[in-house]
């Protein structure tokens, strides 16, 4: 949860959501589609789903809201896709459950990280498929050079590093969870 903090106010979570707007909003829904990966990535430094859907209710819905989106998309896909801090590794969830049925935190954690990452993309494809059946719930945005897109991808690095670092630690066995939070 430090490291999802420390993410909101270093101006990570911004940069994560911009590259991704970027690079999907082309999509019929996809400032939607953009909030859902982007969420699914602030996750995998937060860990706590409430944290998450804190911080892209700040971030994404105002951003959606001000380009037309329908409301209802807009805090929809905010609030189910911060649902999944849930699963996606470093999940606080996980670690409470783990212990309650006393089973390995690491295992557990590392565990969650797929079923995590086809939740997004079902959540993502599910938001492309109404999006494009109703084209007034979310317009595609455009206007974004190829330099632009690339230039956006540096600002994600501390997010991809911080997964790799912890997602890593854990499976590969080089660090208990709390080790390798302290990692990231």
């Amino acid at each position: 949860i430090l490291i999802g903090y420390l993410a909101f106010y270093a101006g990570i979570t911004q940069a994560l959501f911009d590259a991704a707007r970027k690079w999907l909003g082309w999509m019929p829904g996809g400032l939607a589609i953009a909030s859902v990966f982007a969420n699914a990535g602030f996750a995998a430094v937060s860990g706590a789903s409430t944290a998450t859907a804190a911080v892209f209710s700040r971030v994404a819905i105002p951003e959606m809201l001000k380009l037309g989106y329908d409301k209802r998309l807009a805090a929809g896909v905010v609030a189910v896709a911060g649902t999944l801090a849930a699963l996606i590794p470093p999940s606080a969830l996980m670690v409470v459950y783990a212990i309650i049925v006393e089973a390995s935190v690491g295992q557990l954690l590392v565990a969650g990280f797929i079923p995590g990452v086809m939740s997004a993309v079902g959540y993502a494809a599910i938001v492309y498929v109404w999006c494009r059946i109703n084209p007034s719930l979310g317009k595609p945005i455009h206007g974004f050079t190829w330099g632009e897109r690339f230039r956006s991808l540096p600002g994600t690095l501390p997010v991809m590093a911080v997964v790799l670092i912890i997602f890593s630690a854990m499976y590969f066995g080089w660090a208990t969870p709390t080790e390798a939070a302290a990692l990231g």
